[in-house]
């Protein structure tokens, strides 16, 4: 069996973690399973005083900015948006209008990715004041990972 390897994954473009890791890669085999964390519409550990604050504009908003940070985490090690394998999706507000804006923005972000996510979308409410959570996995080939000194090497 092939020995695994585990990275904390930090990056300043997306928002600050709590007492969690932004994500986790997993290596297997040839290739880099990537976990984050439930991301939120919140800006990003760069942005200095603002950092973990939500954006405004509601829904539509959010999840464009929190597909953002995702994307900003997977783009620190070498990946990309097409690295994306599954996306699971809470939505504080279940409604028709809340759900529209929510897959209108998600669409947009994703214009132009011809192998899209699988994705689940659930309405849960998120334990702080946030209108929209993602947590995403993906998959990024061994020869395209890279990942900064400081990441902390949990083997």
């Amino acid at each position: 069996m092939e020995e695994e390897f585990k990275y904390h994954i930090h990056t300043e473009n997306a928002p600050p973690p709590g007492a969690y890791s932004q994500a986790v890669a997993v290596r297997h085999g040839n290739f880099w399973e990537v976990t984050t964390s439930g991301i939120c519409g919140e800006f990003p550990v760069s942005a200095g005083e603002n950092a973990g604050e939500a954006v405004e504009g509601g829904t539509a908003a959010e999840t464009t900015k929190a597909l953002e940070n995702i994307v900003a985490i997977f783009e620190s090690i070498g990946g990309s948006i097409r690295d994306l394998t599954k996306m699971t999706v809470y939505l504080a507000d279940g409604s028709d209008d809340s759900f529209n804006a929510y897959a209108e923005a998600y669409a947009a972000v994703f214009k132009g990715v011809d192998k899209l996510p699988v994705r689940v979308t659930v309405t849960a409410k998120p334990p702080v004041a946030r209108l929209v959570e993602i947590r995403a996995v993906g998959h990024i080939a061994l020869d395209d990972f890279k990942v900064s000194p400081n990441y902390e090497d949990m083997a």
